[in-house]
């Protein structure tokens, strides 16, 4: 998911696929530990407040998720936040089923069910 450019079209199109009873298995999605968060907030707001290469100019005193973890260009990574995959989540009629991350790696991953279909 983190390299497509249209996440929910992706998602959408997958559900549409989906058995009745079937789930949607997403493993190796970026996750940033509370530690890491916090280090790039500290980090934006060192820069922001000393001006770094203008800093100020292209950001906000309140940073986004995209301000603190900026989408890599070379890799096509693209990193979500769990309200930024709730959301796609919800637009492509999919319920979480299970989500567990592993900290100690950087990444997590997502069970999902269709909505609209019943399961059992």
């Amino acid at each position: 998911m983190h390299h497509s450019e249209s996440p929910i079209l992706l998602l959408k199109e997958a559900s549409q696929l989906l058995a009745e009873n079937g789930i949607i298995i997403i493993m190796g999605e970026h996750f940033f530990s509370l530690r890491e968060r916090l280090f790039q907030l500290t980090k934006h707001f060192i820069k922001y407040f000393i001006d770094h290469r203008s800093y100020r100019l292209s950001h906000y005193l309140l940073p986004s998720y995209d301000d603190l973890f900026p989408p890599s260009i070379e890799k096509g990574d693209i990193h979500y936040s769990l309200s930024q995959y709730h959301f796609m989540f919800k637009k492509s009629q999919l319920d979480i089923f299970l989500h567990d991350s592993n900290k100690k790696c950087g990444i997590q991953g997502f069970v999902l069910k269709n909505k609209k279909k019943k399961t059992y």
